[in-house]
């Protein structure tokens, strides 16, 4: 069974957030600005023949009301919108080695995208808020890439520097059970007068 791909995690966790009921039903906390159900707030967002003014009243609605809760619900809201920008985001990066695989690398990425969403202020005149969350989730995750790196590095470093002073000490321990006496320190050579 082949593996299944970013989006489409992203869409199946959208799938069981949107329970029927929850689709169906118009509880007064699903209901955000211009009384849009989740499901509609998604596909304005997908819409590209959307004004760039709807499209940013769009994510800057499903953003404050992330922040409001409930957040698995919105949070899944939040992820279905931005999936295509997220996948995007994510093809561009390269695991770094064998400590972060691709699947780290996304889940570093949609950590980064709902912490943004969660603290991001949302101005009264909402502008390029898709782009903005997805900027921002992408600097935290380069920067979390460039710390492992930089630790990974540290690490060698440490670990060769442990190992050779691992095969000195016991160089040592070797030549002082030796049976050949151990190393005399020559005298220098004295020259004689002129």
């Amino acid at each position: 069974m082949p593996k299944p791909s970013f989006a489409d995690n992203i869409h199946s966790a959208y799938l069981a957030a949107m329970r029927p009921e929850v689709a169906a039903g118009v509880h007064p906390n699903l209901l955000v600005a211009d009384h849009c159900r989740p499901d509609q707030l998604v596909d304005i967002a997908h819409d590209r023949t959307a004004p760039m003014e709807v499209q940013d009243r769009t994510w800057a609605a499903a953003i404050l009301a992330y922040q409001r809760g409930p957040r698995d619900l919105w949070g899944a809201v939040l992820l279905e919108m931005g999936a295509p920008a997220l996948v995007r985001a994510a093809a561009r990066y390269y695991p770094p080695g064998p400590a972060v695989d691709e699947d780290d690398l996304r889940q570093l990425l949609v950590i980064a995208f709902l912490e943004v969403a969660v603290t991001l202020a949302v101005p009264s005149q909402p502008r390029w808020m898709m782009w903005r969350l997805v900027n921002r989730a992408r600097s935290r995750v380069t920067r979390q890439l460039r710390r492992e790196r930089r630790h990974r590095h540290v690490d060698e470093m440490v670990g060769t520097i442990v190992r050779d002073q691992a095969v000195a000490d016991a160089w040592l321990r070797n030549w002082s059970n030796s049976l050949y006496p151990s190393p005399r320190r020559r005298e220098p050579r004295r020259r004689r007068p002129a």
